[in-house]
């Protein structure tokens, strides 16, 4: 049998059960998969991260392995996730521009920049994918972390946000660019103390 290599470019799809829990997953499993695959990139389901690692202890309760974890994100060049703590893991991933870094899916009226100030300070890329308003535009700025809203199971219909565009934005640039929102590309900046790592580095292999 003749082994393919396995893609360099690898977008992972990470859901949520608990938190804007997808109604039409599977759907929309389809559709992304065949943006990532139509510009030659894999594309792997890892289902939700609730689920990974997750191992159910006889007497009730569950505990959860790191590995799985670690190996997801180490591995990948791009993670679509929804907003949750498990995005904390972007801090496994390689460094711009060798990896893409985190697609971050938002609903309507949640915000939050936790997630976005960590990948910068770990020196991978963050993308924010928004949710469009009944009128098919930008939702307003929010500054609210309303978990009610966070927390409510959605359609993701890529007609009426931002995550299909921007995931099709990364697959065909080359390299993807370090920061990304729904209005356009942002030139981003690495966390000083990387940046200095890497020049460095840089003046080192010249010598």
């Amino acid at each position: 049998a003749v082994v393919l290599p396995r893609p360099r470019r690898r977008v992972v799809l990470l859901t949520r059960r608990t938190q804007s829990r997808w109604t039409n997953r599977p759907e929309a499993v389809r559709e992304l998969r065949a943006i990532a695959t139509g510009a030659g990139v894999g594309f792997v389901d890892a289902g939700d991260a609730e689920a990974l690692g997750r191992t159910n202890l006889p007497g009730g309760g569950a505990c959860y392995a790191a590995r799985p974890q670690l190996e997801l994100w180490r591995d990948a060049w791009l993670v679509i996730s929804v907003v949750g703590a498990h995005e904390s893991n972007l801090l496994f991933m390689p460094s711009w521009p060798k990896a893409a870094g985190l697609l971050e899916s938002t609903n309507c009226g949640f915000f939050t920049d936790s997630y976005s100030v960590l990948a910068r300070a770990v020196g991978t890329g963050h993308h924010k994918a928004q949710q469009l308003n009944a009128r098919g535009r930008q939702c307003r700025p929010s500054t609210s972390q309303d978990y009610n809203v966070l927390n409510s199971p959605r359609e993701m219909d890529l007609r009426n946000d931002t995550l299909g565009s921007l995931l099709r934005r990364l697959v065909l640039l080359q390299p993807a660019p370090l920061a990304t929102n729904a209005t356009g590309l942002l030139p981003g900046k690495l966390h000083p103390f990387l940046a200095a790592r890497q020049a460095s580095r840089a003046r080192a292999s010249i010598g």
